[in-house]
């Protein structure tokens, strides 16, 4: 039997409350006590979705964020809830 595996990496809860400003929810990257990822590899089965996040920031796009490097760089993302349908009807 095979069994396809996926690298994740792990993020907190969404915040009690959304965001005052955008009215979004928001979660923060999960790390370790060395300040890398906490991560794991994962049977895609046990992947119930996706979901469509984008960062967080106060002020200018720092200049060194790519579309490359965005998730690394930045610890807190808000996540979009208007990507689909369900995604919508699950968090609203």
């Amino acid at each position: 039997m095979v069994v396809i595996l996926q690298y994740v990496e792990w993020f907190s809860n969404f915040t009690r409350a959304p965001d005052a400003a955008s009215g979004l929810y928001c979660v923060k990257k999960q790390l370790n006590s060395d300040g890398t990822p906490s991560a794991a590899v994962v049977p895609v089965s046990a992947i119930k979705r996706s979901i469509h996040l984008f960062p967080k920031w106060g002020g200018p796009v720092p200049v060194n964020w790519t579309c490359e490097n965005v998730i690394d760089e930045c610890t807190t993302f808000y996540m979009n809830p208007f990507l689909d349908l369900r995604t919508y009807c699950n968090i609203s």
